[in-house]
């Protein structure tokens, strides 16, 4: 990026990458796409920039600047040093009455003399009509005819058109002519300073040689800012060696080829192009054909400004209107006509011209032109594909939109700018609208279709062969959270592109296939024998060569299509319930959708279209299973649980609409109310005088994802003014294989409330050592159910004892829930164990019932 935007003209952070100035510019590459904290924007690249300036003069946005040498001059001009100004003919035109004020200013800051180049252009305009006079009946293709007069135009033939180098007449600029007579026949060895509306004049001072050294260029916009305080009034000077009158209109656009006609017969063909185009120099380039020679002009001008120098893009905004400048304008040429005699005698014309300049040697005012042009890498075709092809120009049509937003003429022009690194492709608004349209429907991480694209892609597949029929396969991958804990995330996400491929070549070109979210992929084929054995031939994913010692294996839900009026999205939920019936953490497994699972999907699904009513009709009530002291065999706590019933009587069992109410989200719902019910009830019952014990409420893994558990608990504990040690909170085992940080932490702010915390169901899954080591808790419950599921009563024993001899010397208080024999408690009583719960002394009875066994305590 360094090598960008340090040159002549440069682009400012206002720039917002809008493309303007690229389709405004006739040199390829000199406007280049890069990003800058984050904005894009076109940067300048100076070795291929004309420096005509259009970009400066289009930009809406203020975000084209240019550099001259006005604050060097004015600075060197007031330590002393001898500088004398010439001033371009546009000067007189666009100042007006102004110019003298202005011109006598600033020699009173010390410029020695002021020149009109009006005279050099005149002299230009001698030194060119008689180089065309010597020249005209040569070959066409071998005699120059293109005009010499603008810097732009030649430094954008020199770097681009090598092929016309030889057709520029070699006849130095007005401004050159200028200098050159200064220097070589007045003998005026000051420095010179231009002062003119171009940009690209700064090329040409840089190039001039001894016998035309300009040192300074100077343009009015930067110029006039510089003196935008004075008071011009108080000042006047006429500038000197002024031009006649064709000299001072040749800033005009057509006014060089309105004078050169003059000197020749009117068959002669004098050509005017606007602007550097490609479409210009293409028509300017046959010239160059010999199938063309007939039909060569004599002389071409090619204005860079569309109406002239007086527009250039060092001009300042005027605020006069251009009929204002144009009638300055033909004021000029009407006192030319008047001093000019018969205009139409081109002999005579001739002569007045050659007896005004008689002293001068034309091979003064000559010139050369250099060759800087560097031959670009041919761009293989194979290239601009790969470019087509990411920018998802994937056919005839998308790759000629040819809208032109990007800046460039075609979409071909686009993707050679992108070849040459002069542009991006995010640059081009179909592309970003196409890929905006693929980032929706893809992955962004396997590329492969996502959820909406696999629903659409599937619901075309399915109306486009009707006479087939196809499954839909949905899968997960078993464990892929243990797979990002062990092996890092970045290794989990090599697996899920592994997968991908792997399923995309299983389901062949003609299946769809997507990934969904996680480790949950998506396969759409034809329900045929074929590709049924390329599923299921996937035993397991074999991820070792990724860093995955262990075997990588999904759990595959399949439905298979019944008629083709089923929504995509139904088969994707039935393929989805059937997934989760069978898994196993050595091979893949399949499970294809029964009208059972259809069964328990409406069961499901009633269930909770019940439950929101039955919230409202306080259904669900608090029933207590009391907590014995092993020793005493008295009431010392409860564990509240949740029934539902009916109004008609029915009761839901927990087996049926806890698990439901888990899966559907209610889970968090219920928590809040059987909390508040608790809270309430113990608050009633202090009301009453009855002496109560602890009872425990539980916290489901849904509620204890959230912090908002933290807010509610506080909240029920101000509101019923409940002691804190009478409401235990209990969670599960289970929920410890989730944010372990965040759970602790959230444990933690319910203690500091004052309430104990229970460990429930511990023994009933794949229970850890961290869980007591790193919980905060107070109360460990042990599920006596592992007992009667082994055969193994003494290893069971052993376990149990080592259990809860670790609980007592962590001081945490000892419950045993489950407790159905009086073997089981005589062992517990033995081993240590504070707190017996089960059948043996009470199943769970409602509240009347279980203060009735209160009272008996």
């Amino acid at each position: 990026m360094a090598r960008f935007n340090n040159g002549l003209i440069f682009t400012t952070d206002s720039c917002i990458g809008c493309n303007r100035c690229i389709s405004e510019c006739s040199a390829a590459g000199a406007n280049v796409s890069i990003v800058k904290d984050g904005v894009a924007r076109s940067y300048v690249n100076s070795t291929k920039c004309n420096h005509c300036g259009k970009c400066i003069s289009v930009c809406t946005h203020g975000a084209r600047k240019y550099l001259d040498d006005t604050e060097l001059f004015f600075a060197e001009l007031s330590s002393g040093r001898n500088i004398s100004l010439l001033v371009d003919p546009s000067f007189f035109i666009i100042y007006g009455d102004k110019a003298p004020g202005i011109l006598g200013y600033v020699k009173s800051l010390g410029v020695n003399h002021v020149y009109n180049v009006s005279f050099g252009a005149e002299i230009s305009i001698w030194a060119q009509m008689n180089y065309l006079v010597s020249h005209q009946d040569e070959p066409a293709q071998k005699r120059a005819f293109i005009s010499a007069d603008c810097p732009a135009v030649v430094k954008s033939i020199e770097l681009y058109y090598p092929e016309l180098l030889d057709r520029l007449i070699p006849v130095k600029s007005p401004l050159l002519c200028t200098s050159t007579y200064i220097r070589t026949y007045l003998n005026d060895s000051t420095a010179l300073a231009y002062l003119g509306p171009c940009v690209a004049a700064k090329d040409e001072v840089e190039d001039s040689s001894d016998s035309d050294k300009v040192q300074y260029n100077l343009t009015y916009l930067h110029f006039m800012e510089f003196l935008k305080d004075i008071d011009f009034s108080k000042f006047s000077a006429e500038a000197e060696l002024e031009g006649s009158g064709i000299g001072k209109l040749i800033s005009v656009r057509g006014a060089v080829i309105n004078c050169l006609s003059s000197y020749f017969p009117r068959e002669k063909l004098f050509f005017q192009y606007q602007g550097m185009n490609s479409r210009t120099m293409r028509m300017i380039s046959i010239y160059t054909d010999k199938n063309y020679a007939g039909n060569v002009p004599l002389f071409v001008d090619i204005a860079s400004c569309e109406f002239g120098c007086q527009e250039g893009p060092g001009v300042e905004k005027s605020e006069e209107p251009f009929s204002t400048v144009y009638a300055k304008f033909i004021e000029i040429y009407n006192r030319f006509l008047k001093n000019a005699g018969d205009i139409d005698d081109y002999k005579q014309n001739r002569e007045r011209l050659n007896s005004r300049f008689q002293n001068l040697k034309p091979e003064d005012f000559s010139r050369t032109f250099t060759d800087r042009f560097m031959q670009s890498y041919k761009i293989p075709d194979a290239t601009i594909e790969e470019i087509f092809s990411s920018m998802l120009k994937d056919t005839p049509e998308k790759r000629h939109v040819d809208c032109r937003s990007c800046g460039y003429n075609s979409c071909v022009d686009m993707a050679y700018a992108i070849a040459y690194g002069y542009n991006r492709k995010e640059n081009c608004i179909h592309y970003m609208n196409e890929e905006m349209v693929h980032r929706l429907n893809t992955d962004s991480l396997t590329g492969i279709p996502n959820r909406n694209a696999f629903v659409r892609d599937v619901s075309r597949l399915i109306k486009q062969n009707p006479d087939k029929r196809y499954a839909i396969c949905s899968g997960d991958i078993n464990n892929f959270k243990v797979i990002d804990d062990i092996a890092g995330i970045e290794t989990g996400d090599k697996v899920l592109c592994f997968i991908a491929d792997t399923l995309k070549k299983a389901v062949g070109k003609n299946g769809c296939i997507a990934h969904f979210s996680g480790g949950n992929f998506a396969i759409c084929f034809e329900y045929v024998s074929e590709y049924m054995r390329n599923i299921y031939g996937i035993t397991y994913f074999d991820c070792r060569p990724l860093g995955v010692e262990m075997p990588v294996t999904m759990r595959f839900g399949i439905y298979v299509q019944h008629n083709s009026s089923e929504s995509v999205q139904t088969m994707i939920n039935y393929a989805t319930i059937s997934m989760d019936k069978n898994r196993s953490s050595q091979k893949n497994t399949f499970t294809i959708f029964t009208n059972e699972f259809r069964e328990q999907m409406i069961h499901n699904a009633e269930i909770t279209s019940q439950m929101e009513k039955a919230i409202d009709n306080n259904e669900f009530v608090l029933y207590f299973q009391p907590q014995y002291n092993s020793a005493t065999k008295k009431i010392v706590g409860a564990e509240s649980l949740c029934r539902w019933i009916k109004r008609n009587g029915t009761v839901i069992s927990p087996k049926d609409f806890i698990p439901i109410s888990e899966n559907n989200g209610y889970i968090r719902v219920l928590d809040r109310i059987i909390w508040e019910k608790a809270f309430e009830m113990m608050s009633q019952w202090i009301e009453r005088g009855i002496n109560p014990v602890p009872i425990s409420v539980n916290i489901s893994r849904g509620s204890l994802e959230s912090d908002t558990l933290i807010y509610v608990i506080e909240q029920l504990k101000n509101k019923y003014n409940v002691p804190a040690d009478l409401i235990h909170f209990e969670i599960t085992e289970s929920a410890y294989s989730g944010e372990q940080d965040k759970l602790i932490e959230r444990i933690e702010k319910i203690r500091e409330l004052g309430f104990k915390i229970a460990m429930d169901d511990f023994g009933s899954g794949y229970s850890s050592l961290n869980i007591l080591k790193d919980l905060p808790i107070d109360i460990l419950k042990l599920d006596m159910g592992f007992m009667r599921r082994s055969k193994n009563t003494d290893k069971g024993q052993i376990v149990i004892e080592s259990v809860v001899g670790l609980a007592k010397k962590l001081n945490f208080i000892i419950v045993a829930e489950g407790v159905e024999t009086q073997e089981q408690a005589d062992f517990l009583r033995e081993t240590g164990c504070d707190i017996i719960q089960g059948y043996l002394y009470s199943k769970p009875v409602a509240e009347p019932q279980f203060l009735e066994l209160i009272k008996n305590n």
